[in-house]
């Protein structure tokens, strides 16, 4: 009786140390700017991207949920040549913050990861950094432009 309890007990320890550190992946998500992210293989893994909205670059894709855009370095100005990295986001909502507006930088981040044979970086997060109540009495209010539709089939990841 002995025996039986001693192996019950040694398989149950070893399920369990199986799943605490078999299931248990790393969740580490890397915080890097976008000239950073472009110069160094860090595909397939979870990347959480600082840049600016490159002007122009967003759109709507018609068929399905979701948007389209380029993201460059934050600095200001950006050092050359101004890397660009195309990102897209299937979603069908996103902040209300996030616009393109003239005569101001959008400071946005984004969180995915881009596949090693992939040309966007596929979002799944989006946030968007709000201007300062002094910098934006400095500057006249900008209009927010509406999101024009993507022109041709929409590129995916």
């Amino acid at each position: 009786m002995a025996r039986k309890l001693l192996v019950a007990s040694l398989v149950g320890a070893a399920a369990i140390l199986a799943l605490v550190f078999g299931l248990n992946k790393p969740t580490v998500i890397y915080s890097v700017g976008v000239s950073y992210f472009l110069t160094h293989d860090m595909s397939d893994q979870r990347v959480r991207l600082k840049g600016k909205l490159v002007h122009g670059s967003l759109c709507k894709v018609e068929a399905d949920c979701g948007y389209r855009f380029s993201i460059q370095e934050w600095r200001l100005p950006p050092p050359p040549p101004a890397e660009q990295l195309s990102v897209s986001y299937d979603a069908c909502v996103i902040p209300d913050t996030f616009r393109e507006m003239p005569g101001m930088d959008v400071e946005v981040r984004v969180e995915g990861e881009r596949c090693q044979t992939c040309h966007d970086f596929a979002a799944t997060n989006i946030s968007t950094m709000c201007p300062g109540k002094y910098e934006m009495r400095q500057t006249p209010q900008p209009a927010q432009l509406p999101i024009p539709r993507c022109k041709g089939p929409a590129p995916r990841t």
